[in-house]
């Protein structure tokens, strides 16, 4: 009963008539645990008398009419099933039997595969349809149908109890022998003819005999992703005529598909993804129907022939090794595309740009030219998401993931391309990510048209630019500051030597105060700057006054650094300076020549403070964090810092801290990396940035 109540509410026991019923609802479960939590988990919501005496009833009715124990079980569960009431919910809960016991399914790819099945038609946009798919997931989860994966971000995972119960209702519509190592195709005997959807996913080295042509009139689904297959034969699809999903994702040894998938003309989605050695796509002319073409991770040295004349087409993904450049006239005829997702190959910014009913895109332009044609063409009307490559090579294949309406991306990536040249016009609405990387003649931020249009950027990558020696220039008669920035990185930039350049007229300044530069990335969250060789300090203190907001600081590699927040002479002996208020990250790694983090008299409080990462800064003096106190005056560890990171032992040894005790206080929250360690730690932070 207490497991009952914990997930239906104590409420229901306050009315005795009502406790009476809850009480037999309880008995019909038979002590089983997943009906207790699953019927609660349905009736949780409900309050009427009337509704909790038909579920009983409804409940009685179940298991009085079977004897077999299996119906038994089943029975109570499947009342959660009928109480979802809507056909598309409880179809879209059974979809999720086609996938192995106790696999991890994410929502993103679920959702993608209701879309396809038709379980989310009636919504017209893909960016509705996701929505609503979750909407469904929830309804699942709250009523105990599905559960959370845990450690997954973003999964769920069907009980292998509910996975049979699903199997049960479902009969011989679907046969299921996915994740069970299957090296032979089902034979004749386990065919029937009513089966609508078949799913052998995850068996890894399947062979179909070349006399094997299966007659299932009425299939809808057939599943053989990840089967190992390396060879279909023509007489295979022979005898389904009504084939909508046909899913051959992940059999890299497959390199060509037999001519007769060019007869299956009710094929709505084709799922070709991570067929690794596939090289031939059979003509696509009579599949007219196709509204999903999936191509991602191929070797195909040619788009497929007729692809142009797919008119209901409203998803197509592509990726090949072989593939450099979309043919010119292809996305003019596939007009209706809502997501294009295009890695390693080119396309032409005129025919992207006039695909008006995209949603999400991913894909590369080969200059700054074609990028301007994109934008002009477009009028200003872009995706909800999108993710533009300009110049350098096209996008590598780690972007393949399904939309995720849930992540909106707006980001351009400019590789070795004339950036200089994009006036603001150009400026995708709603930008949030820049990066620019390999682009020699770039000199900073506020130098290039398209930064001052930029109001919504959040993030802003920069990476092997030779010509870059500053971020952002003052002294630029037309200087925009960066206030909207929450995250900076800057790596491999050899001959940067300060992030912001305040000016000649500041630095010659000879009286006694300075006057306090104009506050710059006022927004700023984190910062990481790695393999600068030439940058001796990061900030002056003056302007970490303007910087309230930033929480991570990460600079590694960086041979040169000297200081990390540096302070003019006349500053020094004016009493207590804190800075960075919310810091919760300090990373400093590598940096052979830094003699300070902060001057004296400048101190940085921990009460924020999560981690602090010390690595290969030998010359380092002290550490100039400011520990809370306790009552007695006396520092004490913070509370947010589970341990400090340190090496080698002898710096921490000699290291000072301004506050008394404080090592003594810190020391049982020390990690000290020993050399192998240390080396380790450093290469995945290598790797990682």
């Amino acid at each position: 009963m207490n497991l009952f109540l914990d997930h239906v509410g104590r409420r229901v026991v306050q009315d005795q008539n009502l406790k009476d019923i809850v009480d037999k609802i309880v008995e019909k479960c038979g002590g089983l645990p997943l009906s207790i939590v699953t019927i609660a988990g349905t009736m949780k919501e409900v309050d009427d008398f009337c509704e909790w005496k038909n579920a009983l009833i409804e409940l009685e009715e179940r298991v009085e009419s079977v004897k077999e124990l299996d119906i038994e079980v089943y029975e109570p569960l499947k009342f959660s099933y009928d109480h979802l009431r809507d056909p598309k919910i409880q179809n879209c809960f059974l979809y999720c039997s086609l996938y192995p016991e106790d696999f991890i399914i994410t929502k993103v790819e679920l959702i993608e595969n209701w879309i396809d099945e038709g379980l989310l038609d009636g919504l017209q946009t893909k960016e509705a349809m996701h929505p609503r798919g979750y909407s469904i997931l929830n309804k699942l989860e709250n009523n105990c149908l599905l559960e959370r994966a845990e450690d997954f971000i973003d999964g769920v995972k069907m009980h292998d109890v509910l996975r049979d119960m699903a199997l049960y209702i479902k009969g011989q519509q679907f046969m299921v022998k996915a994740g069970m190592q299957l090296k032979e195709f089902p034979s004749e005997q386990e065919w029937t003819v009513n089966v609508e959807k078949v799913s052998l996913m995850q068996t890894f080295k399947l062979e179909i005999p070349p006399h094997i042509s299966p007659r299932w009139p009425h299939l809808s689904t057939l599943i053989l992703k990840h089967c190992g297959l390396e060879r279909i034969s023509e007489s295979f699809f022979k005898h389904m005529p009504g084939l909508k999903v046909l899913n051959l994702s992940d059999n890299s040894s497959l390199e060509y598909l037999p001519n007769s998938i060019s007869n299956l003309k009710t094929l709505n989605a084709l799922i070709l993804s991570d067929c690794e050695q596939l090289k031939y796509v059979p003509s696509l002319v009579e599949l007219t129907a196709l509204r999903k073409l999936n191509l991602w991770r191929t070797r195909i040295e040619e788009v497929p022939h007729g692809i142009e004349m797919l008119e209901n087409l409203r998803d197509l993904r592509m990726m090949s090794w072989d593939l450099e450049e979309l043919p010119v006239g292809i996305l003019r005829r596939i007009c209706h595309l809502q997501c294009l997702t295009i890695g390693m190959t080119f396309v032409k910014g005129e025919e992207a740009g006039q695909l008006r009913k995209l949603e999400w895109v991913l894909c590369s332009f080969r200059n700054v030219q074609e990028f301007k044609k994109y934008a002009e063409c477009t009028q200003g009307k872009y995706p909800t998401s999108f993710f533009f490559r300009v110049g350098g090579t096209p996008m590598l294949g780690n972007f393949g993931h399904p939309p995720n309406f849930k992540k909106i991306e707006k980001e351009v990536i400019f590789t070795d391309s004339e950036i200089e040249r994009c006036d603001d016009r150009v400026v995708p609405h709603g930008l949030q990510t820049l990066t620019i990387e390999n682009c020699d003649d770039f000199k900073c931020l506020n130098n290039i048209p398209l930064f001052r249009k930029a109001t919504d950027l959040k993030e802003c990558r920069i990476s092997v630019c030779e010509g870059m020696e500053c971020v952002v220039d003052l002294s630029l008669s037309s200087c925009d500051a960066p206030d909207n920035i929450e995250e900076l990185g800057l790596f491999l930039l050899p001959n940067l030597r300060e992030v912001v350049r305040v000016g000649v007229a500041v630095e010659i300044e000879s009286t006694s105060h300075a006057p306090t530069p104009p506050a710059i990335f006022s927004s700023l969250k984190k910062l990481q700057i790695s393999g600068c060789s030439k940058i001796k300090k990061l900030f002056p203190v003056e302007q970490l006054q303007g910087l309230p907001n930033v929480e991570n600081i990460d600079v590694s590699y960086c041979d040169k650094m000297e200081e990390i927040i540096a302070s003019e002479e006349n500053h020094k002996g004016e009493g207590t300076t804190f800075i960075l208020p919310k810091l919760k990250s300090l990373l400093l790694i590598n940096l052979p020549n830094l003699k300070s983090i902060c001057s004296g008299g400048v101190m940085i409080p921990a009460n924020s403070l999560h981690h602090l990462y010390i690595v290969g800064c030998p010359e380092v003096k002290r550490i100039p964090l400011s520990l809370p106190l306790v009552e007695n005056g006396k520092p004490s560890p913070s509370p947010s810092l589970p341990k400090m990171t340190v090496s080698p032992r002898e710096w921490w040894e000699s290291v000072e801290w301004d506050q008394p005790d404080a090592k003594e206080v810190l020391s049982p929250f020390v990690w000290l990396l020993g050399d192998y360690g240390r080396k380790a730690a450093l290469l995945n932070l290598e790797i990682n940035s």
